[in-house]
Order: structure tokens, then C-alpha cells, then sequence
């Protein structure tokens, strides 16, 4: 994909770690979220 462009699509399940990663590190970054790192654990 070229820079700059963005690419919109269905989720899949591969998605899924990756994704619980990402929203786990924003949680422990940000006072300013209606979760925390505790509220997305799976």
C-alpha cells in the first residue's frame, strides 16, 4: 500500500490480537479513555 493511503475493511480474526494489543497500551498511556488497561483484558 502506498504511503499516505488508507485502507478500509471487514475485520478479521487475525485482527483480533493485534488490535487487544494496541487498545492494552493506549489504556496505560491515557487518563482520558472511558476504559482502562484493566477494563480490556480478555
Amino acid at each position: 500500500m502506498e504511503e499516505g493511503k488508507i485502507m478500509i475493511r471487514e475485520a478479521e480474526k487475525s485482527d483480533a490480537e493485534p488490535l487487544i494489543t494496541y487498545l492494552n497500551k493506549i489504556a496505560a498511556e491515557s487518563d482520558f479513555l472511558t476504559f482502562g488497561s484493566a477494563d480490556s483484558s480478555i
